[in-house]
This record gives structure tokens, C-alpha cells and sequence, in this order.
């Protein structure tokens, strides 16, 4: 069984209303893939993803992500992919959680303490008008799964670049401390994140995420 919290189909529409796309931010943090899976009922829904160097569990886990009814773009080269879905006012879901070495990507406050998380949906939001919206799936007591989502982030027209990005990130954040504390064990993170310490491997992980 799965449930819908009420408010998150009207948090959608306002997010669509301007018509540049949404940029759906989630977290590995219950089940990131149903989070587009709940939106994917209501607008067309494209994720970005890392292809898995095991070639046959990368075609298992992409071919249920899209029996789910969502769209896959690969990470790698996603770019342009992302900018045509956006342009047809449909939505592009990304997992965001991902620290960085400190210095590097923008600095967010995440339960007191700084980190740096990379910049590429505020980015994205900036350069292309889209607005943000956080939306997490999680489990329920009996298997069933919930699903919420939080107010529309939009950038601000003429605002400075930087300082747009910090608050738009921070706003992403924000929203998945909410959700951290009010279900700290359904958050599944394996790396260091208050500083990162260590620098990503992939150069794609300075703009984008993937699930």
C-alpha cells in the first residue's frame, strides 16, 4: 500500500506553474527510487543515475527503476538530456547527498555543523529558471511506503550567483535535516560527511549526484 501526503500534489503544481521544469531533489534516505515513482503518476519524471560497472546489474536495477515509470539518464554526458526534459516542463529527479572535500562545492549548515555538498541543482535552477522541489519517500511500520514533499524552491531573477546557490542548496538541506531527525535510521549514508575528507573519484560528482 502506498499513500500520498496531501499536500505534495499541490506543492507539484506550484512547482510546474512557471512552466522552465522541476528539479526533484531527494537523498538516499528511505526509498529515493519510490520518490520518483510517486511523482512520476502525476508528470513525467527522468532520473539521474550512475551506470554500475557490473553491466548486468546496472541493465537489472535501470529496468526497475523504469518499470517504476521513470525515465533514466546516465550520469555521464547528462547535461543536455537534463536541459530537454526541463524545456518540456517535466521533471528531472536527482539524489543529492553527497559531501565533498572542504573547500570545494557550497558550504551548507546540516544539523549545526558545516559541510560542502555540490552545487549542481541550485545550478541548474539558476541557469535554467526550474524550480527546486524536495520530495523523500520512506517505509512505514508494515512495509507500506509515505511520501512528502516540501515547498517549492525558485531562484531569484538578478540575484548573485553565488549567494543564490548557497540558499537554494542550504534550502535543500534544510529539508533533508527535517526528515533525518524524524527518522535518523532510514538514512543511508556510508561516507564521512561532517567535513568530507576525501575528494570524489568521478568528475561528474562536482555538479551532479546520482542514485
Amino acid at each position: 500500500m502506498t499513500r500520498g501526503a496531501p499536500s505534495w500534489e499541490t506543492y507539484l503544481e506550484q512547482a510546474l506553474q512557471p512552466g522552465r521544469g522541476v528539479i526533484l531533489t531527494s537523498a538516499h534516505f528511505g526509498n529515493w527510487d519510490m520518490a520518483g515513482a510517486f511523482v512520476a503518476r502525476r508528470v513525467a519524471v527522468s532520473a539521474v543515475v550512475e551506470t554500475f560497472s557490473d553491466k548486468r546489474l546496472n541493465t537489472l536495477i535501470q529496468a526497475q527503476r523504469q518499470g517504476q515509470g521513470f525515465n533514466i539518464i546516465p550520469v555521464e554526458g547528462s547535461p543536455r538530456r537534463i536541459l530537454r526534459v526541463l524545456l518540456q516542463n517535466q521533471v528531472v529527479g536527482i539524489v543529492v547527498d553527497r559531501p565533498l572535500p572542504p573547500g570545494q562545492g557550497t558550504e551548507v549548515s546540516f544539523f549545526g555543523r558545516t559541510t560542502y555538498v555540490p552545487s549542481g541543482p541550485a545550478t541548474l535552477a539558476i541557469k535554467t529558471g526550474a524550480a527546486i522541489l524536495p520530495g523523500y519517500a520512506w517505509y512505514g511500520p508494515r512495509g507500506e511506503y509515505y511520501f512528502c514533499s516540501f515547498p517549492p524552491l525558485f531562484p531569484q531573477a538578478g540575484a548573485e550567483r553565488a549567494s543564490e546557490e548557497r540558499r537554494l542548496t542550504q534550502g535543500i538541506y534544510d529539508t533533508l535535516e527535517e526528515m533525518v531527525r524524524a527518522s535518523p535510521t532510514q538514512w543511508y549514508m556510508f561516507r564521512q560527511f561532517w567535513p568530507a575528507s576525501q575528494p570524489e573519484q568521478s568528475e561528474h560528482a562536482q555538479s551532479f549526484t546520482a542514485v
